[in-house]
């Protein structure tokens, strides 16, 4: 498996003396687990729901290159609300 860009990403943006502490850690959970990829895991489940062709499912996937895991939360209900009101993109 491979290391994500956005946790590496999360990590460069944080002070030098805590980015070091952060990578030790990211590389011993790497040592104990493996290396988690969510985009691999999203891919799986949007191909896993589409698949069952549930008649009123919805869906819209996409990959945000420059987001990670805290900043992507924001953007995903900002989205999302915007598609259920059905406002302007």
């Amino acid at each position: 498996m491979r290391d994500q860009g956005g946790d590496r990403l999360q990590r460069a943006w944080l002070p030098e003396d805590k980015r070091a502490e952060a990578e030790a850690e990211a590389a011993a959970e790497a040592a104990s687990y493996g290396i988690v990829d969510p985009i691999a895991d999203q891919s799986r489940l949007v191909a896993a729901l589409r698949s069952r062709n549930y008649p009123s499912l919805v869906m819209e996937s996409e990959i945000l290159p420059s987001e990670f895991h805290m900043t992507v939360g924001q953007l995903s209900l900002s989205r999302s609300l915007r598609c259920l009101f059905d406002a302007p993109r």
